[in-house]
């Protein structure tokens, strides 16, 4: 099998932008009732720093698209995950990323951090 590369995550990406998959993705409202439920994730915020700055969803670790090979390990690979951007499209790279990788479950924030601002939620 050969080797994906990030170009490819991307194509993945894009395709699910245009065709979204209830499986993949978890709308704000659905994030927020499963943290108020006391469920465990572990969120992903892959904005650059600079994004980071303006606000992120409570809770999410920071780690830039470009970095996340290198900094696999501080990740669980079998942790419910979710993986936040600023509208969707690189974190749904990301997504396809960490499944290429063995995580288990990973969803992408539908409408990124931006969409979660949109619904009216409280960023850190």
């Amino acid at each position: 099998m050969a080797t994906k590369t990030p170009r490819d995550f991307m194509q993945q990406a894009q395709e699910l932008m245009e065709n979204p998959k209830d499986e993949l993705m978890v709308t704000p409202e659905q994030l927020t009732m499963e943290l108020e439920g006391g469920k465990k994730l572990q969120l992903i915020d892959v904005r650059q720093p600079e994004e980071v700055k303006e606000g992120k969803v409570p809770g999410a670790k920071p780690i830039p698209l470009a970095d996340l090979p290198e900094r696999m390990q501080e990740l669980d690979k079998n942790a419910d995950t979710v993986t936040i951007c600023a509208r969707g499209g690189r974190a749904a790279a990301a997504m396809f990323y960490l499944k290429s990788q063995g995580f288990k479950k990973v969803r992408d924030l539908m409408g990124g951090t931006l969409g979660w601002k949109e619904e009216g939620f409280d960023v850190e």
